[in-house]
């Protein structure tokens, strides 16, 4: 009964054995494996740019009344607006074009030497619109004729594209191309051929940045514009960037 109780434990420890070679052996093939991807992985980050001139102006334009009394303020705003509206559309701007983006009416505020408090003198209303333009060569002349109008609040000139998706496109196709330039030159210099991409990532988002662009004028007050405000449209960039994996 001992000899058999022996060979049993012999035999289970044999096998015990044996197993755990066995997934050492697994263990190791595993980490080979893995490490020999990990080794055979070229990772690239390729960046394409492309410059364009813009095609449509964004400018937000409005309307600053003061008054002792706020109703007379806002009568006195609305009218000044209806000009400045009306200006717009002789100029070919659209009504939908033409889009209100704040409207507020605020108490001025005066320090009181005697009564040492602030007291209100009078009431301010600010009316502002965001206006598009298409035709770019128009956007000084329709300052000039809105201030004209009563417009005293010229603000946040911006230029941009109406074909944004495609000239960003065009970027990441120079993007690809720039990254697989990097992966063929890196290839060579350690004497191996890259294949197909393993694994393509975008990193950037599609936005554009101004280059060269006039913006002085940004935040004035439209009595400092002068008959013809010169604009410069200037630049736009548009820029994309990969992130491209080659095996070889």
């Amino acid at each position: 009964m001992k000899k058999i109780l022996v060979v049993v434990a012999l035999s289970f420890t044999l096998l015990l054995g044996l197993a755990f070679g066995a997934t050492g052996i697994m263990n190791d093939k595993t980490l080979a494996s893995t490490e020999e991807v990990r080794e055979n992985i070229l990772s690239v980050k390729g960046e394409g740019i492309v410059k364009i001139k813009p095609d449509v102006a964004y400018v937000n334009i409005g309307v600053e009344s003061q008054n002792k009394v706020s109703q007379n303020a806002q009568k006195d705003n609305a009218k000044k607006m209806d000009a400045v509206i009306k200006s717009l559309k002789e100029k070919g701007i659209k009504e939908d074009e033409i889009k209100t983006i704040s409207y507020n009416i605020s108490p001025i505020m005066q320090y009181n030497e005697n009564t040492r408090k602030s007291e209100i003198t009078g009431y301010k209303v600010e009316n502002q619109v965001q206006v598009t333009i298409n035709d770019i060569t128009k956007v000084g002349n329709i300052i000039d004729t809105v201030s004209g109008k009563g417009a005293n609040l010229i603000r946040n000139i911006i230029f941009g594209t109406t074909k944004q998706d495609e000239y960003y496109n065009q970027a990441l196709q120079l993007a690809a191309k720039n990254a697989k330039g990097k992966a063929d030159a890196l290839a060579k210099a350690v004497g191996v051929t890259v294949s197909k991409p393993l694994r393509v990532i975008e990193n950037s988002y599609g936005g554009y940045t101004m280059l060269k662009a006039d913006t002085s004028f940004r935040n004035m007050n439209a009595k400092e514009f002068s008959v013809e405000t010169p604009i410069s449209s200037g630049e736009l960039e548009i820029r994309a960037s990969v992130n491209i994996e080659y095996k070889y």
